[in-house]
């Protein structure tokens, strides 16, 4: 047995493409998968540089990055999902791994490059993802049509009755209750907008460098300004002055996304090529990065539209989202973005980030932690973001249960709980949470309040907001 010749043609065998590049970027092997995928014939990348090959500036992008940052050994591998072009001109994404081939002294020799097509997985889960809206969308429209038919009836009905009395205090009642059901519309619309806009990812922030950052997004557009522009007789110079700058807090990968949107657009802005500037700087308590280029320019009301979602100076070519979601991530960051362009003149953004060790400096002081029970998620949404304006820490949870799960997980000073919960009722909840901690303040929300209740305060519904508010702040100053 010729292990060798084995070892060959289980590589030849493999449903994974399989690439060896030597240091000096060379390609050294190719197996059948890799030539598939690219549509192309083994003479036509087998021994041949990847800077000279057509399509893969992405991989080279990423063994350069590789090469440049500190070595990886032979059982140390990097996941990356990558874009080649292949000999169609059509853009496959890849699934890759690479590893380093390294000498018995830890020299590295090459790199080892497994990759898989991920045409028809990602296909699939774009059908089964807007499958999946389709649907949503469907059961959330027959959902809102009755919702509005029962609001609107209520209103209707409520209204023709109103119209035919002079009693001042049935008028008084019936509009509490049309107000009443004009609050239920308004949930119902929020429903609507949250399914309808992007939510808030929730990535975790963590101590971030921007000028690695910066490093990281030069080198992912690198194929852009350098690869690309040359294979087109453009030349881009890129000017870097950055600074030591103190550490600020973030998720990373959301940052990278506005520094490369806005590299992107300064490349679109110079289509015969010209000079990109990226500074950084420490200034009076915040990180600034500005991006500066020498391209066409924008006239003073362009300048008002760019953060407007759906606006768009690219024609068909443009969504016009990038800026507005720039801006969001950076209001999310609790940062800035600013312009300044004149026609012909270039452009200069520049973004302020707060520093990582004032991060918790800029936060309200909260007036108190709340925990609100209630099974209705429209109401308990509608209440915690009253609750948050009004500068209070607010938990929510749902029916009996979640409730004890939470009060046991954490610390609070007040429980606002609806009476009427499926496992028990919110008196016996209180009661309960009352054995787990003395000292809790508590207020109950609901029909057929016991006057022996276990809360501090009972409010009937319907209560209104300030009524409610009021009564926070005076069972909460009662414990101190």
């Amino acid at each position: 047995m010729d292990p060798l010749r084995y070892s060959a043609d289980i590589l030849d065998s493999l449903t994974s493409g399989v690439m060896v590049v030597e240091v000096t970027s060379q390609v050294a092997y190719v197996n059948p998968e890799i030539l598939r995928v690219l549509r192309c014939e083994k003479g036509q990348i087998q021994g041949r540089l990847l800077v000279e090959i057509e399509g893969l500036s992405e991989l080279m992008l990423l063994i350069n990055r590789i090469r440049s940052s500190r070595p990886i050994s032979t059982r140390s591998y990097r996941q990356y999902e990558i874009q080649v072009i292949n000999s169609s001109g059509d853009a496959i994404p890849l699934g890759a791994s690479i590893s380093a081939l390294t000498t018995s002294d830890g020299l590295v020799e090459g790199y080892v490059v497994i990759c898989r097509d991920l045409t028809e997985g990602k296909a699939l889960m774009e059908q089964i993802e807007q499958s999946r809206k389709l649907s949503a969308l469907g059961t959330m429209a027959g959902g809102v049509a009755h919702n509005f038919n029962n609001i609107l009836g209520s209103i209707l009905g409520r209204t023709q009755l109103l119209l035919r009395t002079d009693d001042m205090e049935r008028i008084r009642a019936g509009l509490k209750l049309i107000e009443r059901a004009a609050l239920d519309g308004t949930a119902t619309v929020k429903r609507i907008r949250d399914f309808s806009r992007k939510r808030d990812t929730g990535l975790p922030f963590h101590e971030a460098d921007m000028r690695e950052l910066i490093r990281d997004v030069l080198a992912f557009t690198q194929s852009r300004w350098k690869e690309q522009a040359e294979a087109k007789g453009l030349q881009y110079t890129i000017a870097t002055r950055l600074e030591k700058v103190p550490l600020i807090m973030g998720a990373a990968s959301e940052l990278r996304e506005v520094l490369i949107n806005l590299v992107l657009n300064a490349l679109d802005a110079m289509p015969h090529g010209g000079c990109l500037e990226i500074t950084t700087c420490h200034d009076r308590g915040k990180v600034l990065i500005t991006i500066r280029d020498d391209g066409c320019g924008m006239s003073e009301d362009v300048q008002k539209r760019i953060f407007d979602p759906f606006f768009s100076t690219k024609g068909m070519a443009g969504t016009g989202l990038g800026l507005s979601e720039s801006y969001g991530i950076l209001i999310r960051h609790r940062g800035q973005i600013t312009c300044r362009s004149g026609e012909g003149k270039g452009t200069c953004f520049t973004i302020s980030l707060p520093l990582a060790d004032s991060w918790e400096t800029l936060r309200m002081p909260t007036r108190g932690r709340v925990l609100l029970v209630d099974e209705d998620e429209a109401r308990l949404e509608t209440l915690e973001d009253v609750l948050i304006t009004e500068h209070y820490s607010v938990d929510v949870a749902i029916g009996y249960r979640d409730a004890l799960g939470r009060f046991m997980a954490g610390k609070f000073d007040l429980v606002v709980s609806e009476m009427e919960l499926t496992d028990s009722t919110g008196d016996a909840l209180l009661r309960e949470l009352r054995l787990l901690d003395p000292t809790i303040r508590t207020i109950l929300l609901g029909e057929g309040l016991e006057e022996n209740s276990a809360a501090n305060l009972c409010l009937p519904r319907p209560t209104t907001f300030d009524v409610l508010l009021q009564s926070i702040g005076k069972v909460l100053e009662s414990k101190r």
